[in-house]
């Protein structure tokens, strides 16, 4: 199945899901099971792990927060958000964010339309590459995904999105 196919009805229980290398995140729905609407990842955002500034031009992201406290930099101010909080970002929204805590957050990021899934884990790959990351190859992956990093200069990994 594609993400050019119908969507079909998906069950996903716990622990099923794509893990992704690097940040222990997991792709639990894509583009695939909905069809190209929309994509579920489970975010692992180590203690101070997170993204630089970058926009998304393609799609829209929700954050259900569910473990830690993750604060978000929006509209130029940092937003401390707990356990069953939830930040919308439409596409075009300039954000970042962060896990503020002193042990590892876990979040729901939820994409429409889909396609996000993939960009993750190569993200996460260059992050761990031995020797660090290559900051321009970074570049050009967020640019592949129709993605522009407002930030410059290497991060912790964590997730982006």
């Amino acid at each position: 199945m594609t993400a050019s196919d119908p969507p079909r009805p998906t069950i996903m229980h716990p622990g099923e899901g794509k893990r992704m290398a690097g940040a222990g995140s997991s792709v639990l729905l894509g583009g695939a099971e909905t069809g190209g609407q929309l994509a579920v990842l489970l975010l692992n955002v180590p203690p101070g792990g997170g993204p630089p500034l970058h926009v998304h031009e393609r799609e829209d992201e929700l954050f259900l927060v569910m473990e830690g406290t993750i604060s978000f930099f929006i509209d130029g101010r940092w937003t401390d958000v707990g356990p069953g909080g939830a930040v919308y970002l439409p596409k075009g929204t300039p954000h970042r964010f962060r896990n503020a805590g002193t042990t590892p957050a876990r979040q729901w990021a939820l994409t429409t339309p889909s396609g996000f899934e993939h960009f993750l884990p190569r993200f996460n790959e260059e992050m761990a590459r031995p020797g660090g990351p290559d900051w321009a190859r970074i570049v050009a992956l967020h640019a592949e995904f129709g993605m522009t990093l407002l930030d410059e200069g290497p991060r912790q990994a964590g997730g982006d999105a």
